[in-house]
This record gives structure tokens, sequence and C-alpha cells, in this order.
């Protein structure tokens, strides 16, 4: 049977529609199929990187939470720090407070060792009150852990018993300096062991007017605060006064053999000063 060209023509273009039709429904089939595949390995991901941000949020959680906890421990560490801290100092205070006394340890050529007196300080002066209720006085020179030397510098350490107590004062050694010093003989500490020497007015009046208490260990001026050698210190001796000039002020050496009255010339000259230059009565 024979067939016109335009049928078979028209056959054909149908034939490639329907084949293109058919084409497309299944490139649109695989699209989707891929678009559903790419859906949900994007929605795994998403599910993972939000796990991943879930943990690292709770593990940022925890870490505060630690953070604060710690804090909390270390206040509560730093308040029973300074709790003890509070204590001690207060026990300290009170020790500072109570070792204002303390007891005598031992003796042994003048040197005592007293125990209880921790907050003393090297050149003080210490009484020390005995049975019978005699005052000696002691000069500390050495502090260590647990004890104090001092060494007696007034009284006898045959009064003295293991035991008796030992009180501070806070000063430090001074002696009495003025123009009633002049003509007496003198301990260190200022007392006058030739009292009978004395009228009883006389050392009452020197004691209220011309009385001064200098301490001993004292830091001496400069050069340029020194006043310059103006006033002369006379001996009282003629050979000297007259051959060798001598300042207030300045220093002399007494220089000399054996047994040649350098002693005597230094005890006349201080003794005569009773008459040069004191203005007292």
């Amino acid at each position: 049977m024979f067939v016109s060209n335009k049928n078979t023509s028209s056959t054909i273009a149908e034939c490639i529609f329907i084949l293109d039709n058919t084409l497309t429904k299944k490139d649109k089939q695989i699209k989707d199929s891929l678009s559903t595949m790419k859906k949900k390995e994007l929605s795994k991901e998403s599910n993972k990187v939000s796990k991943k941000e879930k943990k690292q949020e709770l593990n940022k959680e925890k870490k505060q939470v630690s953070k604060k906890e710690s804090k909390k421990e270390n206040k509560k560490e730093l308040s029973k720090e300074s709790t003890k801290e509070n204590k001690k100092i207060k026990s300290i205070k009170i020790k500072s407070i109570n070792n204002k006394s303390g007891n005598l340890d031992s003796i042994k050529d003048n040197i005592c060792l007293v125990t209880g007196l921790s907050n003393c300080f090297i050149g003080e002066i210490l009484y020390i009150y005995t049975q019978k209720l005699n005052k000696l006085e002691g000069l500390v020179l050495n502090t260590e852990d647990g004890h104090v030397k001092i060494v007696l510098i007034k009284g006898s350490q045959t009064l003295l018993r293991s035991g008796d107590p030992v009180y501070r004062t806070h000063s430090l050694v001074k002696t009495k300096a003025g123009f009633f010093v002049l003509g007496r003989i003198m301990n260190p500490v200022g007392d006058t062991l030739n009292p009978s020497d004395i009228s009883t007015e006389r050392s009452i009046l020197d004691k209220l007017l011309s009385t001064d208490y200098v301490v001993i260990d004292i830091v001496a001026p400069g050069i340029i605060k020194r006043m310059s050698v103006k006033k002369p210190f006379l001996t009282g001796v003629t050979s000297v006064d007259c051959f060798i000039p001598i300042g207030c002020g300045q220093r002399e050496l007494i220089i000399g053999d054996n047994n040649t009255g350098k002693t005597s010339l230094a005890i006349t000259a201080l003794l005569n000063q009773r008459y040069i230059n004191n203005i007292s009565l």
C-alpha cells in the first residue's frame, strides 16, 4: 500500500514530539530526584551543623558554669584566708599588747636573757624589778627568736633572780646634760655618785633649772652645720692656757709616756670648768 509523503512527514513529526515529551518528563523526574537528594543531603548537613553548634553551646555553658563555680570557690577560699589573716593580725596585736613585759630567764656576767619581749628594739632601756622591789636598768644588745639579750647598766646582778619581771620603756639611752653636771661624778645614765659633796638645795635647783636629757646614740651634725671655734677652753692650768690655745668644741689629744700626768691634767681641766664655765648658783 502506497503512503504519500505528506502523511509520513506528519507521522514523523508526531513521533518526534512524543519522544521529546517523554524525554522532558524523564529529565524532570531525574532533576526532581536529584533535587530531593540534594535537599536530603543539605538537611543532613544542616542537622550535623546544628548538632555541632548545640554541642559547642553546651560546652560553653558548661565552661561558664565551671568558671562561676571556680570563682565562688576562689571567693570562699579568699574569705577563709582573709578571716585567718584577720585572726592572725588580732592575735599579733594581742601579743604586741601583752609583750610589754617579760621574765628574766638567766644571768651571767651582767648579761641577762629575757623571754616574752619580742617587740623591743636594740638600744632600748628595760626596767627589771627584783623581789625586794628594787629597780634595775638594762640595755638591749641583741634580739633573737624567743629571747632578748640585755646588759645591766644600773644595779647589781646579785639582786636578780630568774623569773623577775622585766618591763619596756620605749625609750633610748639618755644621760643628763647642763651646768649642774660640772663638778659631779656621774655614771653614763646621769646619776650622781657623790651626792654628799653637793647640798640638797643646790641639787634641787640644778635639777629644776639647768637639767636636760640628751640621747647618747645621736647622729653627729655635719661639718657645714657645725659652729666655728670662737670661745676659748680654759683648763685652769696656767702653762697650758698660756702656751696651747684650745677652743670649745675643738678636739685635743693628750699624748705622753706612762706616769707623766695625762689623766690628772684631764681631770683638773674638767673640775676647773665648775669655776670657769658654770653660771649656776
